[in-house]
C-alpha cells in the first residue's frame, strides 16, 4: 500500500521549491533505503483519483531528477505552477529495472489563487 501525504499548498503561477523525497522499506522496525539504480519515476497530477487524465505529469528528465539513485533519493524539480485552482489527486509511481511497478506515495496536491492574482 502506497504512504498517503498531503504537499503543501502552492501558489499559481508561482514557482514551487524543490521537493526532496526518498524511497525506503521498513525491515526489522529500521527504514532501509531502497535501489532505484535503473528504475523509472512517474508522477501525475490529475482532478480525480480514479481519472485517466494526467493534468501534469513529472518524470525523469522532465521534472524529476534521480539525485542518489543507490540511496532511493529523488526530486521533484522547481516548477512553475500554472495549474488551475484546484485539489489535485497525485500519486508516484516507480517502474524498477527488474519490470516489477510499485505506487510509493499519494495524495493531494492543492493549488490556491494568489490575491494578488
Amino acid at each position: 500500500m502506497p504512504k498517503y501525504h498531503n504537499f503543501k499548498d502552492r501558489y499559481k503561477n508561482d514557482t514551487s521549491n524543490r521537493i526532496q523525497l526518498t524511497v525506503s522499506k521498513e525491515i526489522a522496525s529500521v527504514d532501509t533505503a531502497i535501489d532505484l539504480t535503473g528504475s523509472s519515476i512517474l508522477m501525475q497530477l490529475k482532478k480525480g483519483e480514479a481519472s485517466t487524465v494526467s493534468i501534469k505529469t513529472f518524470e525523469i528528465g522532465t521534472g524529476i531528477t534521480l539525485t542518489d539513485a543507490v540511496n532511493g533519493v529523488f526530486s521533484i524539480d522547481e516548477f512553475i505552477v500554472s495549474l488551475g485552482v484546484y485539489n489535485y489527486f497525485y500519486d508516484i509511481q516507480i517502474t524498477f529495472a527488474s519490470g516489477v511497478i510499485k505506487t510509493y506515495l499519494k495524495g493531494r496536491f492543492n493549488v490556491t489563487q494568489d490575491t494578488s492574482q
